[in-house]
């Protein structure tokens, strides 16, 4: 009995697994870079969260979410780890870390590019490989 009913259950889970995202998402590479140095990556957002979410045109909205690495990098993923974001207009998000006490680490960048409604960072994606760059305000500094 057990066996009749794991088998149905399994081939369920794969094709569940396998038909997730398909051919709605395309890889994501991004850079981030501060507004006053657009040539050197924000190495010092290390472990920032970037969420990248549809505008649910065509698809029902969905978050495609990274963190940025040591030299400034970050790839997105939705379904499964590196399948990207959704194809099409994605409004961009960049936030800081969760300190191991719980607490939001202190910002580097200004509040508006915490909030996806706020922050004017977009990005349209395409069926290739995308290759993002986001340019963000320090807190403290102007353009």
């Amino acid at each position: 009995m057990r066996r009749t009913v794991a088998f149905p259950v399994l081939v369920l889970g794969l094709l569940f697994a396998t038909g997730c995202g398909g051919d709605k998402t395309a890889p994501v590479e991004g850079l981030v870079v501060y507004a006053d140095a657009p040539d050197t990556p924000a190495t010092d957002l290390v472990g920032y969260a970037i969420t990248f979410e549809s505008d649910g045109v065509g698809n029902a909205p969905a978050s495609a979410t990274g963190t940025v690495e040591a030299d400034g990098t970050f790839r997105v993923s939705t379904f499964k780890e590196g399948d990207g974001a959704l194809k099409g207009k994605q409004n961009v998000a960049i936030t800081p870390p969760i300190l191991r006490n719980g607490a939001k680490a202190p910002s580097k960048i200004l509040p508006k590019y915490h909030d996806l409604r706020t922050s004017g960072l977009e990005a349209d994606i395409g069926p290739e490989t995308n290759r993002v760059k986001l340019t963000v305000e320090r807190v403290g500094k102007k353009k």
